[in-house]
């Protein structure tokens, strides 16, 4: 009997490979591994190019380029929502050509969400404007080198109270001992700028000081910057208090501090420009830090 004139070819994917039985996975069965992970920068310009290209907008080359860099991890299907919520924006206000700050919005709603507006008490929005503008002005004093800030805002989107969301200025997964540190900084800079405007911390500073935790907990337990080369692989999240986390903690709390004192009128310019505006973009809080 003749063989058959076709071959079969059996495809399968997996988000968590490691589950995989190894009897499927050997040689002779599915044996070739390919990775498919988010899109990189040049990846995601090809893509938002080829849906610009379908509509009118007034974009230049260098707000692209900035839209690209906010589209961190975006797929073909999130830059593709961006750019119709961007033309929607456009729409409603009777335009056929959207423009850099639809686009921003197009962005800011896509993955956020619509605005829920502010605190119904004024005194709840004037701290939580504080808290974020600490986020703000460390970042900007510390990692102008690694992140850029795209909008900062007090008005409820989802459940955080408010946020200073980031992107990178460019792709860079290595970093020194001098920017981890910072990074815990920025996280502990919310609580620093409550303790200097209202002379105590808020509740609202829960999610921060996980965060700074975690990143403490990765520089010792993972990347070797603490004061042992000793590593935990995956056993970093655990609850046991670890004085070597809480060393540098306390390093990045003294950073945090002073940042917000040293930058104390910036700090309150960021404040009343977010307490003001409820939602404020990257460039205008970066000319609030700036100052007059």
């Amino acid at each position: 009997m003749p063989a058959p004139e076709y071959r079969w070819m059996i495809m399968g994917a997996t988000n968590l490979p490691e589950k995989l039985d190894p009897a499927l996975t050997r040689d002779g069965r599915l044996e070739l591994d390919i990775h498919v992970g988010y899109p990189d920068f040049d990846g995601r310009m090809q893509t938002l190019e080829g849906y610009l290209g379908k509509v009118e907008h007034s974009l230049t080359s260098e707000q692209i380029t900035e839209v690209c860099r906010d589209l961190h991890r975006g797929t073909g299907a999130s830059i593709k929502r961006a750019v119709n919520e961007a033309l929607l924006l456009a729409f409603r206000n009777d335009r056929v050509v959207f423009d850099a700050d639809d686009m921003l919005n197009g962005l800011l709603w896509s993955e956020f969400g619509e605005s829920l507006g502010k605190q119904e008490v004024d005194e709840d929005s004037w701290k939580i404007a504080v808290h974020e503008a600490g986020h703000a002005v460390a970042s900007l004093a510390l990692l102008t080198d690694y992140y850029r800030i795209r909008f900062g805002t007090i008005e409820k989107r989802g459940k955080p109270l408010g946020m200073i969301a980031y992107s990178d200025i460019a792709e860079r997964p290595v970093r020194g001992r001098v920017a981890s540190v910072r990074r815990a900084a920025v996280s502990l800079a919310s609580a620093a700028a409550e303790i200097q405007v209202f002379g105590e911390s808020t509740t609202g500073t829960g999610g921060d000081l996980l965060a700074a935790t975690q990143q403490a907990r990765l520089m010792t337990r993972r990347w070797g910057m603490g004061d042992t080369w000793q590593v935990h692989g995956e056993g970093m999240h655990g609850d046991q208090f670890d004085p070597a986390v809480e060393k540098i903690l306390d390093e990045a709390w003294v950073i945090a501090q002073g940042v917000v004192a040293d930058h104390e009128p910036a700090l309150m310019r960021v404040s009343e420009l977010l307490n003001r505006e409820g939602t404020a973009l990257g460039v205008d809080i970066v000319e609030a830090f700036d100052g007059p």
